[in-house]
């Protein structure tokens, strides 16, 4: 999976070079930190799973958009996102004894995500000046893919256990529908910070007992590298 997805973000980054002028304005890479989360809802007596606490984790993506009109673009993006969460629950047997805590708490999932979002922003580019902070709202569908996750781990009489998340070892989370919704600035046409959340539409998981969704804030930074090119 990793080599056909280099592969395809390289042919991407070769071919808007070459067609950037026809039908691409703007592409560039961005990074950032996301802070990500599930909620466990057990149906029956109404409650939330306490034990799960929040994850943070990198991303990198490229983003290439068209503009729309002069207050809109249409704009796609993809790349690598971490998600998942902190498992601090307290290992038991079958009488309560405790059998000691998690070595390693972090329940990572490793996605490959794909956006597609309309931004807006109320300010149009009308004449360069190189002191233009533009704001802009972005609106739109994300898809994650998992291509790989961690595992949780913990230390019994001496001798080390690992295990998965409960949903991976049934197979259920492989893919994952959320929206994405973020406010951010452009700098000098080149940089923009942006804020996002991406909650989930559809559940990870759901049967009589329990529901399990998921959802994700963000803070990344962007690099608009056709600025570079453009006359």
């Amino acid at each position: 999976m990793a080599k056909y997805l280099c592969a395809f973000l390289s042919i991407f980054l070769l071919t808007t070079f070459h067609i950037h002028a026809q039908f691409i304005d703007n592409y560039g890479v961005g990074v950032g930190l996301n802070v990500a989360n599930q909620t466990w809802y057990y149906k029956k007596t109404s409650q939330k799973r306490e034990d799960i606490k929040s994850l943070l984790g990198p991303s990198i993506s490229l983003f290439a958009d068209k503009e729309v009109n002069k207050w809109s673009s249409f704009r796609v993006q993809f790349g690598y996102i971490q998600k998942g969460y902190r498992n601090e629950m307290d290992l038991v047997d079958d009488r309560g004894n405790s059998l000691g805590k998690l070595s390693d708490k972090s329940m990572n999932l490793h996605l490959f995500s794909f956006d597609l979002a309309m931004k807006f922003q109320p300010v149009y580019r009308a004449t360069p000046s190189p002191r233009r902070f533009i704001p802009y709202a972005v609106l739109g569908i994300r898809n994650d893919f998992r291509v790989g996750n961690g595992s949780l781990a913990t230390t019994i009489f001496d001798k080390e256990y690992t295990f998965t998340d409960q949903l991976i070892e049934d197979g259920e989370y492989k893919y994952n529908l959320g929206g994405t919704v973020g406010i951010g600035v452009t700098m000098w046409y080149k940089f923009s910070i942006e804020l996002e959340f991406n909650p989930t539409i559809n559940t990870l998981y759901s049967n009589d007992f329990i529901q399990v969704r998921e959802y994700c804030y963000g803070l990344r930074f962007g690099y608009n590298i056709s600025e570079h090119f453009q006359k």
